[in-house]
């Protein structure tokens, strides 16, 4: 039973959340996903109406047979009826404008101002990720720069330290052939090894 009101209530949101796309067939009926919940409403109105002519017939007639007041229940009850079936397609319908407003409301203003902040937002976001974007290229760029300049002052290190090394040795040399060339023109003993020999 609540599953079918569950049921009965979620399709009669359905309904009303498209109130324009109903299917009709003449001015009096109710649309299709309404049905279920017109009928109960309908006969709600209907049985409280009743009773309220009813208790008013036997209220002006004391003394009237059940027939008489059934009789004079019914002509009255009848534009009553017609009446009830009005109002109750009247309130649903209501419903049903109501949600057409709100639909109206939210595609006209509310919808531009939601897509318009997400542009917004969007446009944001790409600017950041291109800051950000750059600023990690400029640091790569940094990086790449400074391992290039590693690499490069290295090898002018090495070739500058080996020309030093060169030069460095060859005036050891030149000290050291020197010295032995002293040495033989005084007629001394030279026994000092040449460099790199130790």
């Amino acid at each position: 039973m609540f599953r079918k009101i569950r049921h009965l209530f979620i399709e009669t949101l359905i309904f009303l959340s498209r109130p324009l796309e109903d299917d009709r067939e003449a001015i009096w009926s109710v649309p299709n996903p309404l049905r279920a919940l017109y009928f109960p409403i309908f006969a709600i109105i209907s049985v409280i109406i009743a009773v309220d002519i009813a208790g008013e017939v036997k209220t002006l007639n004391p003394d009237a047979s059940w027939i008489k007041l059934t009789r004079q229940a019914a002509t009255e009850f009848s534009p009553a009826g017609i009446g009830a079936a009005i109002a109750t397609l009247a309130a649903l319908q209501g419903v049903a404008t109501i949600m057409a407003i709100y639909q109206y409301i939210t595609n006209r203003f509310t919808k531009p101002v939601i897509e318009r902040h997400l542009e917004e937002g969007k446009a944001r976001g790409r600017e950041e990720g291109r800051e950000e974007g750059r600023e990690e290229g400029r640091e790569e760029g940094r990086e790449e720069g400074r391992e290039e300049g590693r690499e490069e002052g290295l090898e002018e290190g090495k070739a500058r330290g080996r020309e030093e090394g060169r030069a460095e040795a060859g005036l050891e040399w030149q000290g050291w052939n020197r010295r032995r060339m002293d040495a033989a023109a005084n007629n001394r003993p030279f026994d000092e090894p040449p460099p790199g020999s130790q």
